[in-house]
Formats: C-alpha cells, sequence, structure tokens
C-alpha cells in the first residue's frame, strides 16, 4: 500500500520513518500502530490533505457529538465518492496511492472499507484521531479551572451542566479537554463524579427517537475517559472497578453496559478477535459474569417494551445477544414492535444514523429480511415526508447495506 505512487524515493522513506518515531512515541498507547504507520504516509506525502483534516475532522469522521456535524457529514456523503475525495485531497496529491490510503483510514471514503472493530483505537474513531490531530495540544473552550470545578460537584449539579453544555453545542470540547485532564485527577471523588455523568447519560423517557442524537457517540467518548486513564496510570484501575461496581449495585446500566462491551473486545470474548487489555479493569471472567447478569435483569423489560426505546444505544442488547438470551421470544417482541412507524423509525436510527452496526450482530436481533421490506416500505410510503431529515437519511442507510454509498 505504501509502495505504490506514495513513498517512492530514500528520502521519502527517511522522512516516513522520522514521522513515525515522533507519532509513534506519542502516541502508542492510543491510535493502531498500522493507521499511525499510514497517517504518517499521508503527513509525508500529502501534507495538504492532512492540514484539511486538521481544520475540519469532521469530512473523514463519521462520529458526532452534535447534530450539527452529522448533517454535514450526511450532506457529503451524498456525493460520489471521486467528488469527495477531489474535496479533500488538493490536487496535487490527489493520486491513486493517496486515496488508497485516504480510503484505508476511513472507511466512509473507500468503495471497499476495511472492517474496523467496535472499540478499537483506528483512527476514523474520534478519540484517537483527534488525540492524532491535536498532539497533546488542549482544546481552548474550556479552562482548567471549569474543569476542576465540575468534578467536585454533587451528582445532580453534574448533569445539570452538561446538559447546559450539551444544549449550548459545547460538550465535545468539554469531554476532549475533561479527557486530558482526568487522569491526574486521582484524588476526587470519583463514584459521585461518574454518578453524575451517569445520570445526564441516561435517556429521559421511553418514546422512540425521532430524530438522530449523538448521545450513542457521547457515551462512549465519556467512557473511554477512565480507560484512558488507566492506560496512563494504572492506579486507576481499583478506582475504576469501584466505579463500576457501584454504579452497577445501583442499577446503572449505560456508562456500565458500555465498559462491559469495551471489555468484550479487549477480552476478544464471545469469538471476536482479541485486542489489547491494558485498559481493563475487569478479568475476563469478571466481564462474562457481569455480562450475563445483566443481560437477565434486561430481559423481562424488554419483553414489556421498556428496554430499546428507553436508551440511546443497543449496547446491552448486543450482549444479550453475544450470552444467548437474546433467544426467539426476543426476537418476535422487537419484530413486533417495528412493524409500527416510530420504533422502525426510532430503531433505524440507533442502528444506522451515528454509525454502522455490523451485519453479523445485526442478523441475530430480529427477522433481517422483513426488516428491509419493512424499510423499503416505509420509503415509498405518502408518510415518509412527515419524519425528519435524519429518520429518512437512517432509512436509506439501512436499505443500502448500512453504509453511505
Amino acid at each position: 500500500m505504501l509502495a505504490a505512487r506514495v513513498i517512492e524515493t530514500p528520502r521519502d522513506v527517511k522522512r516516513l520513518v522520522g514521522i513515525f518515531h515522533v507519532l509513534g512515541g506519542m502516541l502508542r498507547q492510543e491510535v493502531e500502530w498500522i493507521d499511525l504507520l499510514t497517517y504518517s504516509a499521508l503527513m509525508t506525502k500529502a501534507p495538504g490533505t492532512v492540514s484539511k483534516i486538521r481544520s475540519d475532522p469532521a469530512l473523514v469522521c463519521g462520529e458526532f457529538l452534535d447534530a450539527a456535524a452529522y448533517a454535514k457529514y450526511w450532506e457529503a456523503a451524498q456525493l460520489p465518492l471521486t467528488e469527495r475525495l477531489s474535496k479533500l485531497i488538493p490536487q496535487g496529491e490527489n493520486n491513486e496511492g493517496i486515496r488508497n490510503l485516504i480510503g484505508f483510514l476511513f472507511p466512509s471514503l473507500s468503495d471497499h472499507p476495511r472492517p474496523v472493530q467496535e472499540y478499537s483505537d483506528a483512527l476514523c474513531r474520534r478519540r484517537p484521531l483527534l488525540t492524532t490531530l491535536r498532539l497533546g495540544l488542549l482544546p481552548g473552550s474550556y479552562s482548567k479551572a471549569e474543569i476542576l470545578s465540575l468534578v467536585t460537584k454533587e451528582p445532580d449539579e453534574i448533569a445539570q451542566f452538561l446538559n447546559t453544555t450539551y444544549d449550548k453545542n459545547t460538550l465535545g470540547p468539554l469531554i476532549d479537554y475533561l479527557d486530558n485532564l482526568y487522569s491526574g485527577l486521582i484524588d476526587i471523588n470519583h463514584v459521585r463524579f461518574w454518578k453524575g455523568v451517569a445520570s445526564f447519560l441516561r435517556k429521559p423517557d421511553c418514546q422512540w427517537m425521532a430524530s438522530f442524537q449523538p448521545m450513542e457517540n457521547i457515551i462512549q467518548n465519556f467512557a473511554w475517559i477512565l480507560l484512558k486513564a488507566i492506560r496512563h496510570d494504572a492506579s486507576f484501575r481499583p478506582i475504576a472497578t469501584n466505579v463500576f461496581t457501584n454504579l452497577r449495585n445501583n442499577d446503572e446500566d449505560v456508562l456500565t453496559a458500555t465498559w462491559l462491551r469495551m471489555h468484550v473486545y479487549m477480552y476478544g470474548l464471545y469469538g471476536r478477535e482479541k485486542g489489547g487489555d491494558e485498559a481493563a479493569f475487569l478479568t475476563a471472567g469478571e466481564t462474562e459474569a457481569n455480562a450475563r447478569e445483566m443481560s437477565i435483569a434486561l430481559q423481562p423489560k424488554h419483553m414489556a417494551g421498556k428496554l430499546i426505546p428507553c436508551r440511546w444505544d443497543l449496547q446491552p442488547v448486543f450482549t444479550m445477544v453475544d450470552t444467548g438470551i437474546w433467544g426467539d421470544s426476543c426476537r418476535r417482541q422487537l419484530d413486533d414492535a417495528l412493524a409500527h412507524d416510530c420504533a422502525l423509525d426510532g430503531f433505524t436510527l440507533m442502528l444506522y444514523a451515528g454509525g454502522n452496526t455490523d451485519k453479523a450482530m445485526v442478523v441475530k436481533m430480529f427477522s433481517y429480511d422483513a426488516y428491509i421490506d419493512r424499510v423499503t416500505r416505509r420509503l415509498a410510503s405518502p408518510t415518509i415526508g412527515n419524519a425528519h431529515k435524519s429518520v429518512r437519511e437512517a432509512l436509506i442507510k439501512a436499505k443500502d447495506g448500512g453504509w453511505f454509498h
């Protein structure tokens, strides 16, 4: 990949090795090494392209913390791939080699996207991308004093502050700054802080979503903060275990469900490829035990129709599938619910609006062929014009197999 019209001369090799050495030294715990190597090649041979990505990461990143970024990404995704690439890559850099590097790093910009493991440190993910582009420089939207004030508030005050920040569309910079500072805040009351975060992240109602909300990405970005702290300082491991245990004992199932999924991928459980477990705070056995316990506890909620519409994400559903708790009765319940437009719209938003759910998982959750038929009929129905634009976009994406084309 690097040899074809990219790294062609000894000088290119020398520059590539030098850049990769610097980036690897700074980011080896934050970003997958193959992505860092590919990004180093871009910096070597396509600095103009890197500059565009740095000025507007939304051009390449499909994870959003606000609805405006999603709308911008979707609008760009409607263009032919060649046009999208030409807008990103300056003319003097636009050759097959550079296009292949871009397509490798960012699946949405490839006709043949590589599979990217969930919760990986791939550069197409928001957190690794911004970490790389920022190279340790802190965002300037919030002061350190404001972050220190936030983490020492009472849980209800934390939730209120985060809700206000979300409404102001400034939550992304707050999360980024908190992410940079948190590993140095070992002496705060971590349980109290995460109780406040959990309160903010819980969906306030059980109505199906009628338009895209970026809360799933927000949940994952918050969850990563704790794991990243462990990577930087192993003394955070017992702190994280205590936070998780306390939240689970209080029936919290948003952050804890996400942390469980992250551990599933770290340990390669349920047939997955094993990732790095340096940020784990549960053992593999504890992960499986907690996953089964949570799945058993949530199954009655699903059967009563009080699970999926009451959430921003599907993390515990994926875990229920993995553990075998999601049986035929669960699938039938979801099939029946999807007969209603509001459920079909909301569920499709959860599957496809903010990302791309793996089809191998999707087909285990419900009758996939019947779902695609429902999606097709919904798109052709006279009432589709009343649906929010993000609903129509997600339905189109579902019909196209889960990817923008």
